[in-house]
């Protein structure tokens, strides 16, 4: 394919077309471009052609990129020689110096970088040996924008080359990363002697030798303290970094969106990440970096004062320091030399292991980073560090008060979240921080908190003590902050605190007062109440509850949510029995009720319907008279189907829980349930995505608490079946419902859908992993014990193709070549199947006759797999479900029989020996320790297929004998067949006299 330049610009300026079907040919004939010899050196010549505008130049790179992407790799290349390579090679190099880092020539130099870098990851270092040289002589003899590129290739190209996995390259990815450091660092010391005289011109080009520098040592090395040059550059930092700090101070003025502040913040950031990423990807290595680490992020911690700061808080900086300090405590590297189990609940304190340490014969590295961490967390270290995590970052801020009065639904989600919540933001850390503290310094951090909470509760605060002068809106804050430490360390301080006298000498008098800056104060009251639950006296509790249930109701919805959660803490504690509760049942509801009302974020509605899970679980039944308003709640929460996912999966997963706890027929409800499980489980529509698992749950907890079967119920099976053809998933489920509903849709179930289940066990046979056999098994059993005579007709495909499975072959599933392909099915699954047989002849031994004739199956095969695996059956039941089939066997009279009445009495008597009795009083459907309600028609109905069940009802010890008999009038082998038995199984066969 011939084309000229002037087509190829055209072509290339298609693609910038509005027009959809114009950019559809122009991809397709760019396409085809991309297999036409030339095409490469082509758009390279429209990159030095300035007769060509900027914007084809830039279509023209990305196409390049995508290009040079697809074909460069390729072996026996003929699109593209290696002559030709050596020249683009050589000719992007130059294109570097034509593209410069500024408008729209930045983002074609951006392109350029990637392209280089893709080249790289194939040819260098074997066919591109002088590429970084190339780079570093267009840095040295470039001007700063022509500099900025080369800096951005080289990091383009370490950071491509570092994915490279083959060992052969990650030889030569180590060689080349000790030239790049050496380079990087010479450049990185040009570009800091160049920063303190022009600053600004510098830093970018600092900023980007940095985050290359980090990629080289964080994806380089590993022994950081036994390489010399990065034990150097370490030392660099740490005399660098506080320098850094104080000009920070000089350029507080400029503005926090200012290019220069933001690459300078971006430095500071860049250089901190080296420390934090080492001495997390490689704690041990990092030991001999310890103290003067701790030293330096520990004092970026304590030098900030949130009242001072202003709106330029440097809080990337802030939370690197407080990851550090939190890392480091918390590193399981340095607890023990031991693999750390992450099983393991209890963490020795770090105070504890250093004691125990202290005078060591032998100093291996972790008790070396023990006594270091012990060293430098110093009494008055720890105690000014906890302290200024309180006043500074602890502490409610401005942003945090404005948003309770804006929006306190919001306040909720994002204050006193927790650690868990946002790794990158200050106050999740300091909370981490604290509390690992605590745990790590038990002795010092307790004082401590005791020594800030004397210090805001005795009139220390005040001038001369006086009680009755009022405090101002920091003391306040600083407060709430010295209260929120007794819940935040509430697991150390329950022996050094009084909360008893706590509550009456301080927090009732702060609840009393009507100043409405109090708010503050009453909100963290309600919430330290909530983690107190455990050790608040019995005789102070009751006062407690109802105070809290007072405060659901505040006007301030801050502070009624914040008690709303404190009083699930109390519904949830091991501690809180159901006489407890009932007291406060009918409020703590009529609260929920209410605050529904009052709300309209969706998380903090999530929140309530939690609580009102919580108050499921705790009164169970007694739960039923709310049930009207409870569905009215739920349903307005629902809207017709249009809340958010992630509401109407805690709405399906909260009406499981009130079904549990309701457990009774549900039929008065089924207005709203029916229409929720039939949305949630219908395939390939949206809901069904985010909400198939919970409303399974749901449809199960209803169906089994059913009374009677519904048309509405058989309506909503359709789902079922569609959801385990579409997906295996959720089978385990799934199949438990398709049980329920065999045991009580009747025949009208099976005259809709029986082809329909028949098709469904068709499909999952011969691709069911051994943990699912039993709950993919069970229909089948179950089909055949309650319709012996019908199933055994209905599921003769089924039976198909379980012989076909035990012979390995894939058939009986629906036509199609692969029905005859080898399979290797399991022994557990084959001794499965097997028993599938088993309960057809033992409820229906004609049948099964009947269905081997009809098939011309062969049954000496047959028999002598099944006899092979009688002693891989597992249960007691299973045992006495084939000893029963086959007595029964010995009563049918067949010539095939007659030949097997020997190994057939031998084999059952072994089965009878291993047979537990039954107790049919046990049986229920339930299988998750619930007592299912006397209406229910699941439960009812299994009792009665469980008391007509041969294998619930038959004695062995007659049966066996019963059936002989029967045999020796039938038979006229018997006899001889008889004789051919060990004297001592025959002797056993016959009951004691």
């Amino acid at each position: 394919m011939n084309f000229t330049k002037e087509q190829l610009c055209g072509l290339l300026s298609n693609v910038l077309s509005a027009d959809t079907e114009l950019l559809r040919v122009t991809e397709q004939q760019i396409k085809q471009l991309n297999d036409v010899q030339g095409f490469t050196g082509a758009l390279i010549a429209l990159l030095f052609d300035n007769n060509v505008s900027q914007l084809v130049q830039y279509v023209a790179t990305i196409v390049l990129k995508n290009h040079i992407q697809s074909i460069w790799r390729k072996k026996n290349n003929s699109i593209i020689t290696d002559q030709e390579k050596e020249v683009y090679r050589s000719q992007f190099i130059e294109l570097l110096t034509k593209f410069d880092h500024q408008g729209q020539n930045a983002k074609i130099s951006a392109h350029l970088a990637i392209i280089i870098s893709q080249i790289a990851r194939v040819d260098f270092p074997a066919h591109w040996p002088t590429l970084f040289n190339s780079l570093l002589n267009l840095y040295e003899n470039g001007n700063d924008t022509i500099k900025k590129s080369a800096l951005t290739t080289i990091k383009a190209v370490v950071n491509e080359l570092a994915s490279r996995r083959f060992q052969p390259d990650r030889q030569s990815y180590y060689q080349l990363l000790d030239g790049v450091k050496s380079s990087g660092q010479q450049l990185q010391q040009q570009q800091l002697e160049m920063f303190i005289q022009t600053h600004l011109n510098s830093l970018e080009l600092l900023v980007l030798v940095s985050k290359i520098l980090r990629r080289v040592i964080v994806n380089g090395y590993t022994q950081y303290q036994e390489t010399p040059e990065i034990v150097d550059h370490f030392d660099l930092l740490f005399t660098l970094l506080p320098q850094l700090h104080l000009f920070r101070e000089l350029i507080q003025l400029l503005p926090s969106d200012h290019p220069f502040t933001q690459n300078y913040d971006q430095l500071i950031t860049v250089n901190q990440k080296i420390l934090v990423k080492t001495q997390t990807q490689n704690p041990l290595s990092f030991i001999d970096f310890l103290p003067k680490s701790l030293v330096y992020f520990n004092q970026q911690i304590i030098s900030f004062n949130h009242a001072k700061a202003g709106v330029h808080v440097f809080k990337k900086s802030l939370v690197q320091s407080l990851t550090f300090l939190k890392d480091v405590v918390d590193c399981t590297s340095y607890q023990s030399d031991m693999i750390y189990d992450e099983n393991e609940d209890e963490v020795t304190p770090m105070s504890s292991l250093a004691a125990k340490h202290s005078i060591a014969t032998v100093m291996t590295p972790t008790i070396k980073a023990q006594q270091s961490i012990h060293q430098f967390f110093s009494n008055e270290v720890l105690s000014e560090l906890l302290r200024a995590l309180v006043s500074n970052y602890l502490i409610l801020n401005g942003d945090e008060l404005a948003q309770w009065q804006e929006d306190p639904e919001q306040f909720i989600n994002d204050i006193d979240s927790g650690a868990e919540t946002n790794a990158y933001e200050m106050k999740p850390c300091s909370y981490s921080l604290f509390i690992l503290l605590m745990r790590h310094f038990h002795e010092i951090g307790v004082r401590t908190v005791l020594e800030m909470l004397n210090y805001v509760t005795s009139g220390h605060m005040t001038v001369d003590g006086n009680q009755q002068q009022q405090l101002s809106t920091e003391q306040i804050l600083l407060k709430e902050a010295c209260y929120m430490t007794v819940g935040l360390g509430y697991y150390d301080l329950y022996d050094n605190v009084s909360f008893e006298q706590l509550f009456s000498n301080v927090f009732m008098k702060e609840l009393q007062m009507q100043d409405k800056r109090y708010n503050i104060i009453r909100r963290r009251v309600c919430w330290l109440v909530g983690y107190w639950i455990p050790k608040i006296p019995v005789n102070l509790k009751p006062f407690i509850i109802n105070l809290v249930l007072e405060l659901t109701s505040n006007d301030d919805l801050v502070i009624a949510l914040t008690a709303q959660e404190s009083l699930r803490s109390y519904i949830d504690d091991y501690q809180t029995e159901l006489e407890d509760f009932v007291p406060y049942a009918d409020r703590t509801l009529l609260s929920i009720f209410n605050l529904s009302k009052r709300v309209t974020n969706v998380d903090i509605k999530c929140k309530l319907l939690e609580t009102l899970g919580s108050v499921y679980i705790k009164i169970n039944e007694k739960i039923k008279p709310f049930g009207n308003n409870i569905m009215t709640l739920v349903s307005d929460m629902w809207s017709n189907g249009e809340a958010p996912h992630h509401l109407k999966s805690a709405i399906v997963r909260n009406l499981t829980l009130f079904l549990q706890a309701l457990n009774n027929d549900a039929t008065e409800f089924y207005g709203f349930l029916l229409p929720v499980i039939e949305q949630s489980t219908t395939p390939d529509t949206e809901e069904s995505i985010y909400l198939i698992e919970d409303a399974l749950e749901l449809w199960h907890a209803l169906i089994v608490r059913a009374k009677e079967f519904s048309e509405p119920l058989l309506k909503l099976f359709g789902n079922l079946l569609a959801i385990i053809q579409k997906t295996f998933e959720h089978n385990e489920m799934a199949l438990k419902i398709l049980d329920a509903y065999i045991l009580i849709g009747g025949k009208q179930l099976f005259v809709i859908y029986g082809e329909q289940i028949v098709k469904i066990i068709l499909m999952l046979l011969g691709d069911i992993k051994d943990e699912s056999l039993l709950s993919t098994m069970r229909p089948i059993d179950r089909v055949l014990q309650v319709y012996p005579v019908e199933g055994a007709v209905l599921l003769q495909p089924v039976f198909i193709k379980l012989n076909c499975l035990i012979n390995g072959i894939n058939g009986g599933g629906g036509g199609g070549d692969e029905e005859n392909d080898q399979v290797q099915e399991t022994e557990l699954a084959i001794v499965h199947y097997f028993n599938i047989f088993a309960r057809l002849i033992a409820m229906n031994p004609l049948g099964f006759f009947a269905f081997m004739d009809k098939y011309g199956v062969a049954y000496r095969p047959f028999f002598d797999g099944w006899f092979d695996r009688i002693d891989s059956i597992g249960t007691s039941e299973a045992r006495k479900l084939t000893a029963v089939a086959l007595s029964n066997l010995l009563a049918v009279q067949r010539t095939e029989v007659a030949e097997l009445i020997s190994p057939i009495v031998t084999i059952v008597v072994g089965l009878r020996a291993d047979i537990d009795p039954i107790d049919l009083s046990l049986i229920s459907f339930s299988e998750d320790g619930l007592v299912l309600p006397e209406t229910s028609l699941v439960d009812i109905n299994l009792k009665i297929v469980s008391s007509h069940d041969p294998v619930n009802t038959v004695d062995m010890s007659t049966y066996l004998i019963n059936k002989m008999k029967e045999s020796s009038t039938i038979h006229q082998s018997f006899n001889q067949q008889i004789q051919q038995i060990h004297p001592t199984v025959l002797q056993l066969a016959f009951p004691q006299q």
